[in-house]
């Protein structure tokens, strides 16, 4: 059961499933509850379907040297915002499906 030692914002994500009800037990400890929300405002943010070459090779599953290879090929495709490389994860999945490229 809820009691009224809970937030406003606790008892939201409770509505929502986000948080269990007995989080608002009298015993649970304030700082306890602040990490636990922050923790799961953290969990529910928003990705950027932008990702660095480490990120893309994370996404790919394979390592960063050969995304770079594969972008210097111009087998992978690529976008550019000055000098940073960008990979799109909607252009990574169909680089994927269509079968990718040969091993360098």
């Amino acid at each position: 059961m809820v009691t009224t030692e809970c937030d406003e914002l606790t008892l939201h994500a409770i509505r929502y499933g986000l948080l269990p009800a007995w989080l608002c037990a009298e015993q649970m400890h304030p700082d306890d509850l602040a990490a636990i929300i922050a923790a799961l405002g953290n969990a529910v943010r928003v990705q950027s379907p932008w990702l660095s070459a480490a990120e893309a090779a994370e996404y790919l599953r394979c390592k960063v040297s050969r995304v770079r290879k594969l972008t210097s090929t111009g087998d992978l495709p690529v976008e550019r915002d000055g000098s940073r490389v960008l990979y799109h994860r909607e252009a990574l999945d169909e680089f994927v499906r269509n079968g990718g490229a040969i091993s360098p």
